[in-house]
């Protein structure tokens, strides 16, 4: 079901403590849409540290392959299918696009006079 995201996460992971939480994650049962495990219990089951389960979850959040939620209490990761825009671009490429929209981000103008300092941020078409 998750096949296509994994092999995803073996090409582009260069930790492969990565790759151990997300198989453990999909092969979990998935109650109310979601998988309800703590990281501690993940570090148990797959005998590595509860900080490298945190640094593994938080690169998949980030990369937008599991969501983590409170549900009654406990802790619900979500799995999101995530399908890449175009499979022939290389992840370089795709470093390229995402450095170029960060330059076109509104950059802060700051002025100092008389000992005080003004931070000014212009928003384009604004």
């Amino acid at each position: 079901m998750f096949d296509e995201e994994l092999n995803q996460i073996i090409n582009d992971s260069t930790n492969i403590i990565i790759v151990k939480v997300y198989n453990k994650l999909i092969r979990m049962e998935q109650i109310k849409g979601g998988i309800f495990a703590s990281r501690n219990f993940l570090a148990e089951q797959l005998n590595i540290s509860n900080q490298s389960v945190s640094t593994a979850l938080r690169m998949l959040k980030a990369s937008g392959y599991v969501t983590e939620t409170k549900f009654n209490g406990q802790t619900q990761f979500i799995l999101n299918h995530v399908v890449s825009q175009n499979p022939a671009e290389k992840p370089s490429e795709q470093a390229e696009k995402i450095e170029k929209q960060e330059n076109n981000q509104p950059k802060p103008t700051v002025i100092r006079k008389g000992g005080k300092t003004i931070t000014r941020i212009e928003i384009p078409d604004f």
